[in-house]
């Protein structure tokens, strides 16, 4: 199963069935929809920033805004762990 078929399910039992569990397990609940969509690889943004004659690419999570990623260093951002998708950048190479 796939984390986007498990954040979909997760999701859809908290819309429809939130009246017959307890604040508790809602609460477990949407924590386990955060995490799930964390694994949900997303691609980075990018920022260009000009100085002078030269310009520079940073890329950016797209969840927390973090410059602190690159993709020698994982597939996650390091600031708040979602899972990156690279494949576009590898395209270009």
């Amino acid at each position: 199963m796939t984390p986007q078929k498990v954040s979909d399910i997760l999701i859809r039992i908290i819309d429809e069935d939130w009246h017959v569990y307890t604040d508790d397990a809602i609460n477990a609940l949407k924590f386990g929809a955060k995490v799930v969509e964390k694994e949900i690889p997303k691609k980075p943004s990018e920022e260009r920033f000009h100085n002078g004659d030269q310009t520079q690419v940073l890329d950016i999570c797209p969840i927390c805004g973090s410059p602190d990623i690159d993709k020698e260093y994982g597939d996650y951002c390091p600031k708040c762990g979602q899972k990156l998708d690279w494949e576009e950048k590898d395209e270009g190479v």
